[in-house]
């Protein structure tokens, strides 16, 4: 951690670069996360259901 602060106080582009890095990581990452957490329905079935007195 302490090389990190050192490069980004040597070279000034280095923060940039390295925000550039971690935001096209996190785009591609989020574009490989898997949606099948809830799967999913073609045809829902709705139900109706009621209540006599």
């Amino acid at each position: 951690m302490k090389k990190i602060v050192i490069a980004a106080l040597l070279i000034p582009y280095f923060l940039a670069v390295m925000s550039i890095f971690i935001v096209s990581f996190a785009g591609l990452t989020v574009q490989h996360i898997s949606t099948d957490g809830v799967p999913y329905i073609t045809n829902p079935v709705t139900s109706i259901t009621g209540v006599e007195a």
